[in-house]
């Protein structure tokens, strides 16, 4: 007879296994936040301005050059914004278009894979005096620009074709019905609709081939079908900028190339989950490969990589400088060339900014304030800057796989009451690969110590033995009221006031514990950065800054029509990219930053976008 009392040694292994799991992750997490605490002690108090780190730029010592050179049209970035700006641009004005991106050019096999490859991935300048956690030192011109500003991380991109060569392909139009009442009355859902689709047809917007083959099948497609109808909500397939052949619907065997509609080659998706860390058999339908090789290769348009804009200097009928000027005779655009560490000046009819919430926001912010060549910019400039309502939360532990490691980086995502939410704490919960080799690599490179490495290898050993993990990325409507400034250096910071939205990050993390519970998982949790005392949010897609308003006094480029996105009391001078947005959106913004700019372009130009660039 067996005593009800006596242990079961099967159940106790079973138990053991469990507990040694969740110490090896409490481990990686206390680890984590302890060098995390220790790091952001000085860059929190240099947020507040108690304590400064300040490392001189080397920029004022190159020699400025004059060019001869007049443009009908610079711009600034080639991200979404950039990249319609230019090929738009130099359809009407071929060969007098000219595009300047701090980034270097990735081809194929280019994105780095392994250690000593990956140390030079990552973005710093000596002086630019950003907070970071990593690099600490030196210079490096990589893809990963990792900013660490007051209770807010960002990981933004650093390349020809930007934030399309990091991003999870996702194309999603905001569904959210506050999304009108944000917005200009010349800017609705309503007007955008026409250019959401020439956007999106640009791309190469489509689902998941559904052809039964089962290398292409997903088990997180099943996994997010049982949390929405566990939850009662409604699940959807994404729009996704991923090349599957020239006939999604017949798609071209994994790993064969073809030449798409462009003229650029590309690769039938391998599925290989490297979606965020750079695409190397371009299997991503990034810009490159789409207006940006159209741009140069049919109209001519003039690259300029790893160069950064300095200065914008509005001239006079003379052609000379004149800061009282307006821009109506045209500009002096300042080029820092970072490898042959010059200074190069050009003259540009009209200059159309596109260098991404940050890029954009400090460039305007240190021409307005640090320069004085822009004075008469609007004093709203820096102001509604919004994380767009990102977090991250993971479910360990699930009782089935979740092809955590493979795939296209977004594939799908649950509306879990966005559109119809009087509290406006309502989101889209997004699933996410992760190439989980190359994830171990970055840790690597951090050097943590030897129990913080211990940790992580254990629990990446266990997440690739049988991929039981679910990570989640959530967008949402966060208050969109953090403001960028200038601090004492001239350095850009940033105040984002996360306690105003914490109802969503409530929400997320109450609807996140849900899901660990319908999968009958063992853990759920907030990405740790998170946890308190940090409090820190973690955003891909910052937004604001430079946004566009009816008055000078509630934005700073016009929404008005005949001279949308142009900077209020300027002429010629004009933004297009996510810094003009006026709030979160409730959904990735690469679709929106492309529609408005085609908008914009339509105004500039005259001419009516259609997906036949």
């Amino acid at each position: 007879m067996t005593n009800k009392n006596d242990k079961n040694p099967k159940s106790e292994s079973k138990k053991k296994k469990f507990s040694l799991k969740r110490r090896s992750f409490l481990g990686t997490t206390i680890g984590a936040i302890a060098s995390t605490s220790v790091l952001k002690s000085k860059s929190a108090e240099a947020s507040d301005g108690t304590f400064e780190q300040f490392e001189p730029s080397e920029f004022d010592s190159f020699t400025v050059k004059n060019s001869n050179r007049e443009y009908e049209a610079i711009v600034v970035g080639s991200g979404f914004g950039g990249a319609v700006s230019a090929c738009r641009l130099s359809k009407k004005w071929p060969g007098q278009v000219m595009i300047v991106e701090r980034g270097k050019r990735y081809g194929k096999g280019e994105f780095a894979r392994g250690i000593p490859d990956l140390s030079k991935a990552f973005w710093r300048l000596r002086g630019d005096n950003t907070p970071r956690l990593y690099p600490l030192f030196g210079e490096s011109r990589g893809v990963f620009d990792l900013r660490n500003y007051d209770h807010m991380d960002s990981v933004v991109s650093s390349g020809y074709g930007g934030g399309s060569l990091l991003y999870g392909n996702a194309l999603i139009e905001p569904m959210s019905p506050y999304f009108d009442e944000n917005w200009p009355t010349n800017v609705k859902r309503d007007q955008m609709s026409k250019y959401y689709d020439v956007f999106r047809s640009v791309m190469g917007a489509n689902k998941m081939p559904k052809t039964g083959e089962p290398e292409r099948h997903l088990a997180r497609q099943e996994v997010f079908e049982k949390i929405a109808q566990d939850d009662n909500k409604s699940r959807f397939d994404v729009d996704m900028a991923v090349f599957f052949g020239n006939d999604s619907e017949n798609p071209t065997p994994m790993g064969q190339t073809e030449v798409n509609k462009y003229g650029a080659e590309q690769t039938s998706c391998t599925y290989c989950a490297e979606c965020i860390v750079g695409c190397n058999i371009h299997a991503k339908n990034t810009l490159d490969l789409n207006y940006l090789h159209v741009a140069e290769q049919r109209y001519g348009m003039t690259v300029c990589t790893e160069n950064l804009v300095e200065k914008i200097v509005p001239l006079n009928s003379a052609g000379e400088e004149d800061t009282n000027e307006s821009g109506q005779y045209g500009y002096h655009v300042y080029l820092v060339d970072l490898v042959a560490k010059i200074k190069r000046v050009f003259k540009s009819k009209r200059v159309i900014l596109s260098a991404g919430t940050y890029g954009t926001t400090e460039l305007l912010l240190k021409n307005k304030y640090q320069y004085n060549t822009l004075p008469n910019l609007s004093s709203a400039l820096g102001k509604n800057y919004s994380g767009n309502g990102d977090f991250l939360t993971l479910v360990l532990g699930t009782n089935t796989d979740t092809d955590i490691n493979r795939g296209p980086t977004v594939i799908q995502y649950i509306d879990h009451n966005i559109q119809d939410n009087p509290d406006r704490d309502g989101f889209l919960a997004q699933d996410m690969s992760v190439p989980l080799s190359i994830f171990k690599e970055m840790v690597d490179l951090m050097k943590p110590s030897y129990f913080v490495r211990r940790h992580v290898d254990k629990m990446i050993e266990t997440i690739d033995g049988d991929q039981r993990i679910l990570l989640q990325v959530h967008v949402g409507l966060d208050k969109s009221n953090g403001e960028m400034y200038l601090n004492r250096f001239n350095s850009m910071r940033l105040k984002w006031p996360y306690y105003d939205s914490q109802s969503l990050f409530n929400n997320i993390i109450a609807t996140t514990h849900r899901v660990k519970n319908y999968l009958k998982a063992k853990l759920s949790f907030a990405f740790p950065t998170w946890f308190w005392p940090l409090r820190r949010n973690l955003t891909v897609h910052p937004l604001g800054g430079c946004v566009l308003s009816e008055t000078v006094d509630d934005g700073v480029v016009s929404a008005h029509k005949g001279e949308l996105g142009q900077a209020f009391n300027y002429k010629n001078l004009y933004v297009a990219d996510g810094s003009i947005i006026p709030s979160s959106l409730g959904a990735n913004p690469a679709l929106t930053i492309g529609a408005l700019s085609e908008m914009i372009c339509e105004e500039i130009t005259g001419i009516s976008p259609t997906d036949r660039l």
